[in-house]
């Protein structure tokens, strides 16, 4: 299996040091982050963690499993680039 890129969405309770413990799972694997982006999510209280990864499938799909078993964490995802949808968006201001 060949290395490829993926992303990883984590959804998670809003909790004191979380993003330590994530870093932690990735370093003791050797893994390298090549992108990291935290934000609220849709629901009240649940934070959205997307984290980009070059590795096989079978370590990502490990390492979200490895994730689920923390206590804060409701939920990790894998996808990879194939079966994102990308969106741009752009705003200009144009003198009347």
């Amino acid at each position: 299996m060949s290395k490829q890129e993926y992303t990883i969405t984590v959804y998670t309770e809003n909790q004191i040091g979380l993003i330590n413990r994530i870093a932690i799972v990735f370093s003791r694997r050797k893994i390298n982050i090549e992108s990291l982006n935290t934000s609220p999510s849709e629901v009240e209280g649940i934070h959205r963690f997307t984290i980009v990864i070059n590795e096989t499938e079978e370590v990502v799909r490990k390492l979200c499993r490895q994730l689920e078993k923390q206590v804060e964490i409701l939920k990790a995802y894998y996808n990879n680039n194939d079966e994102i949808i990308w969106q741009e968006l752009a705003l200009y201001k144009v003198p009347t």
